[in-house]
């Protein structure tokens, strides 16, 4: 998620972060991505929440495989979209992976 301002910047804005006539749509690109940073934090609020339900009802290896299909189909979608409001919501989909990712290995049980 690191490189999500660099993508807003060139991939969505089309602007070169070292050109100074495209500087404007550059910084429009970066200041989106923060948005879409701020989207993606709260939607991996929402589901920490979520998640322990999720569980429950399948299992630990399904929740797991289903967040990394969830990313997988979020991250290739990125070749095809460029509309920032919708890479918002990709943005927040790959939440989902991210909670999932940081939190089910410390609730495995190794007997």
């Amino acid at each position: 998620m690191i490189y999500a301002t660099q993508y807003f910047g060139v991939n969505v804005k089309h602007a070169s972060p070292n050109a100074k006539v495209h500087e404007h749509l550059y910084s429009e690109g970066v200041q989106l991505a923060m948005y879409a940073l701020a989207v993606f934090s709260v939607a991996q609020w929402i589901y920490a929440f979520v998640l322990p339900w999720f569980i429950k009802k399948t299992s630990v290896a399904v929740s797991y495989a289903v967040s990394q299909a969830i990313a997988s189909a979020c991250f290739i979608s990125f070749m095809f979209i460029e509309n920032p409001y919708v890479l918002m919501a990709v943005m927040a989909l790959i939440a989902v992976n991210f909670t999932t990712m940081n939190s089910v290995p410390f609730g495995m049980n190794f007997y």
